[in-house]
């Protein structure tokens, strides 16, 4: 019996033994393994919050950035005829070679000759490391390393750049595939990025306008800012008329002022002849230095009496005031006074009766009118009643406007942006991308160019540098008054004279305000 309880105790005290080594061993196991699963969740954890750093946001930024700088390399490397963009003239896709181009640039920082013509085009190492995807990787790695991880994933797929809503604007478009693993290959974080961004090309120089510049004697560079103008179509740069009437004499274009205004100390004497003095007859012609004025528009009509000869009006009260007299059969008007700056007035004058400053658009302070009659001031002298022929004021601001801000407006016939990167600009244009600006400045005909004829070319950019004969435009840069008309290239014409080819002039509806529309003519010095 006691070998029997002294083997029953031996067994329950080994079983009972075996159970705590068991569970003990069941323990340390279960310990291991939650620690395990606690290690892998945290290093988990900590390539996902690395990950979620690298968020869709900073890579589009990143994107952005990068496609800026190529499109701007691109730009810059075309401007050269040596290696402008290929173009091809058969293709439906205008965008073949900018596409190409921009992409490789934003991904690896070099483009084959296959898009250029001439040699390709490559980044510097600084370049490369800074603006493209390639750099990006590799300074991503530099960075995980540290942690234990690594970037086993970084492709670029999807890629798309077409054009956007304007002439001026690009969308570009890629899918980034990215997979962050630890250095055991045991945990890995799968990310994709979807990246779009808008590329708007205003301000760039204008590629075109800087290699056909080139070509010409000057001295300096020319460049030449792309800055489209949504709100224009060439219709709304059409010459408004504003107001028209029976009486006067020669064009004339400039700022208007009202004869109540003018002091000893306003406008200033120098600037007096750029100036259309406004007011009645009397108050016109009782200012004192009312000669020192450009032109005048009088408010009133004339004071009228019947003529004993003839059916025709006498006048008082205004620029030459006609006298109605028969001699030889036939009715002759001569004037009414004696005084010559009564009776022949040197300055083009219109007569408008209630006509109102406030009708016409303001520039720099001034309301700006351009007056045009049927005959210049030298035709009236020796015919006075040349005068009473129509006369026409004309609000021309947005013309003016869009050619001294140089904006850029969107026709068919002009060449796009694309185009303008390629050695072909001249002989190309897109129906829905075409752009074209006007050319101003002492380059574009004048004194800086030494070539007369430049002058008479068409000053839309694309014509001017085809050699375009273009007509002079009244109250444009060069021609706002006879004298400005006629004056040759040079010193006395530092902008030259602003011209458009008979195709512009019908596009912009200018045909009333042009040199050779039969009115007063421009060569009258």
């Amino acid at each position: 019996m006691r070998k029997s309880r002294g083997f029953f105790f031996v067994l329950i005290s080994f079983i009972l033994i075996l159970y705590i080594f068991v569970y003990l061993t069941a323990w340390i196991n279960a310990s291991e393994i939650a620690e395990k699963s606690s290690s892998e969740k945290f290093r988990a954890a900590g390539i996902d919050g690395i990950v979620y750093e690298l968020n869709e946001q900073k890579f589009s930024d990143f994107f952005k950035g990068a496609g800026y700088y190529a499109l701007f390399s691109i730009n810059n490397y075309s401007s050269d005829s040596a290696h402008t963009l290929k173009y091809d003239k058969g293709s439906s896709d205008e965008l073949v070679y900018l596409r190409s181009a921009f992409l490789s640039l934003v991904e690896h920082g070099n483009s084959s000759s296959s898009n250029f013509d001439g040699a390709p085009l490559a980044y510097s190492s600084s370049e490369a490391d800074t603006y493209t995807f390639d750099a990006w990787l590799r300074n991503l790695n530099a960075t995980l390393a540290p942690a234990g991880l690594r970037v086993t994933k970084f492709q670029l797929s999807n890629e798309q750049f077409y054009n956007g809503d304007t002439p001026v604007t690009f969308v570009g478009a890629v899918t980034l595939d990215l997979t962050v693993e630890d250095s055991l290959s045991t945990i890995s974080i799968t990310r994709n990025f979807t990246l779009r961004q808008t590329f708007n090309i205003s301000g760039f120089p204008d590629p075109m306008i800087k290699r056909e510049s080139e070509k010409l004697p000057l001295t300096e560079t020319v460049e030449r800012q792309i800055y489209y103008n949504p709100d224009y179509e060439p219709s709304d740069l059409k010459p408004i008329l504003v107001d028209n009437e029976t009486a006067g004499q020669g064009f004339f274009y400039g700022p208007l002022i009202d004869v109540d205004s003018v002091t000893p100390t306003h406008p200033f004497a120098g600037l007096r002849g750029t100036y259309i003095l406004v007011g009645n007859y009397s108050d016109i012609y009782n200012l004192q230095g009312h000669q020192e004025f450009g032109a005048y528009i009088v408010t009133n009509d004339p004071t009228y009496s019947s003529s004993d000869d003839c059916s025709e009006k006498n006048e008082l009260n205004t620029f030459i005031p006609l006298n109605w007299s028969k001699s030889g059969g036939h009715c002759i008007a001569t004037c009414a006074v004696s005084d010559p700056d009564v009776c022949a007035p040197d300055k083009p004058f219109a007569v408008i009766k209630d006509f109102h400053m406030n009708d016409y658009s303001e520039y720099n302070g001034s309301r700006m009118a351009l007056l045009i009659a049927n005959h210049t001031v030298s035709e009236v002298q020796g015919t006075p009643e040349l005068k009473n022929q129509l006369v026409e004021v004309y609000d021309i601001e947005n013309l003016r406007d869009a050619a001294m801000c140089t904006y850029y407006i969107h026709t068919g016939r002009a060449p796009s942006y694309p185009q303008r990167l390629s050695k072909d600009a001249l002989s190309l244009s897109s129906t829905d991308y075409g752009i074209e600006t006007f050319l101003v400045g002492t380059w574009a005909g004048g004194e800086d160019l030494p070539l007369t004829l430049y002058q008479e070319y068409s000053r839309v950019d694309w014509e001017f540098f085809k050699k375009v004969d273009g007509e002079k435009i009244r109250g444009m840069p060069g021609c706002k008054n006879p004298n400005m008309c006629a004056a040759p290239v040079g010193s006395n014409a530092p902008l030259g004279h602003f011209a458009l080819s008979p195709e512009s002039i019908d596009l912009y509806e200018v045909q009333g305000i042009a040199c050779e529309h039969g009115k007063a003519r421009c060569d009258e010095p």
